[in-house]
């Protein structure tokens, strides 16, 4: 089977990751798979896909006894909308058995104590349902397409259920053997934030685990691209909701990306660009498109030096290549109470709390002075 993937090694493999930022309604799932399919005409593709927005959320909040089954019944009901539009029969039938096995589960734990490997189960659902109806709406356009459970795609992790961590090396075997013979003929679409334990069970990875699930299978399989796509346009220089005017970043090395996850910029799960230290193939992080739009993120250390700004835990992190070259002006600007220098950030503690966000908005105007190229927009 091996040998068959190597005929598509770089040239024509794409994983295509669709955040719930942009699966917000039953039109999103026909938009994104005309997305989908087009790529399809230039590379083999596996899709990863997330809950709908707002979906996790809702689920989470039936698992801790915040909701009922009427609730997960109006979650199913708008994933049913959605394959109702093309008369779509066998997703249904798919559908409604999850729906069943969401209703067990739910007359189960209002029954018992928190089990936090049952919310996994429960949590799941959002992104097999979504499956479901993308499979169908690329079969719609004429596609062969086929889904699997993250675990079913070669997904284990450990058993830390809620935050579960990969089993990388497990993973790139498992990978390989589950895709490799399906991705031939046809799109595979994969449940992503979900995997299994080495026993079977279901296991969620946190906040951002359809980005590591992604990375993960593009690692596994060799491929050209990896393309996560967004509601942005890329990487930003910092938070919109904190800094005036951020702007894009067109270029990240896979160090600085692997920072930012680490300190959660842009949502990144923390281990997101963990399994590509060794890849080569594109990462592409941005709208949904058929070109190149977005951040690229690759292995070289490129302009600016100063990438992002951002805050964790009450201090102001200044992530970038260049935060050695620059420190003295950064302690000039900063004047922190203290610091901590690493190779690719530098953590920096204000004087009182009060000085966080002026910190932090004379840092990114260091940043944006450094930047050329503005965000189209803003």
């Amino acid at each position: 089977m091996i040998e068959e993937l190597n005929g598509y090694h770089r040239s024509k493999i794409q994983v295509l990751k669709i955040g719930g930022s942009i699966l917000r309604s039953i039109y999103d799932f026909k938009y994104l798979a005309g997305v989908i399919a087009r790529h399809a005409t230039m590379s083999k593709i596996v899709v990863v896909v997330s809950a709908m927005k707002g979906i996790t959320s809702r689920l989470l909040n039936i698992a801790l006894k915040k909701g009922d089954v009427t609730d997960l019944r109006e979650i199913f009901e708008k994933y049913a909308l959605a394959l109702d539009v093309i008369g779509a029969s066998e997703g249904l039938e798919d559908l409604t058995l999850l729906l069943e096995e969401g209703e067990k589960l739910v007359k189960f734990m209002k029954m018992s104590a928190y089990n936090p490997q049952l919310v996994d189960r429960l949590l799941s659902l959002g992104e097999r349902m979504s499956s479901i109806v993308m499979r169908e709406y690329l079969r719609g356009l004429g596609m062969n397409a086929v889904t699997l459970t993250g675990g079913e795609a070669g997904i284990v992790t450990d058993d830390r259920f809620g935050n579960a961590k990969p089993l990388f090396k497990e993973c790139i075997h498992r990978i390989r053997s589950a895709i490799t013979h399906l991705i031939i003929k046809n799109i595979v679409v994969v449940a992503g934030f979900m995997g299994r334990t080495l026993d079977g069970r279901i296991t969620t990875m946190g906040r951002g685990g359809s980005d590591l699930t992604a990375t993960l299978i593009g690692a596994a399989l060799n491929a050209s691209r990896i393309r996560l796509f967004t509601d942005s346009e890329g990487i930003l220089t910092g938070d919109p909701e904190i800094v005036s005017n951020p702007l894009i970043l067109h270029r990240v090395s896979i160090r600085e990306a692997d920072t930012m996850a680490r300190f959660n910029v842009k949502n990144f799960h923390p281990l997101t660009f963990k399994p590509l230290m060794v890849y080569e193939g594109k990462v592409i992080i941005g709208p949904p498109s058929e070109d190149e739009k977005g951040t690229l993120i690759d292995r070289i250390d490129s302009p600016p030096p100063l990438k992002v700004i951002t805050i964790k835990d009450d201090q102001a992190i200044l992530i970038g290549y260049g935060v050695r070259q620059y420190l003295k002006d950064i302690l000039e600007r900063a004047k922190p109470r203290s610091f901590n220098l690493d190779s690719y950030h530098i953590t920096l503690t204000p004087r009182s709390r009060g000085e966080l966000f002026d910190m932090v908005l004379d840092l990114h105007s260091m940043i944006i002075e450094r930047v050329k190229v503005r965000v189209h927009g803003r």
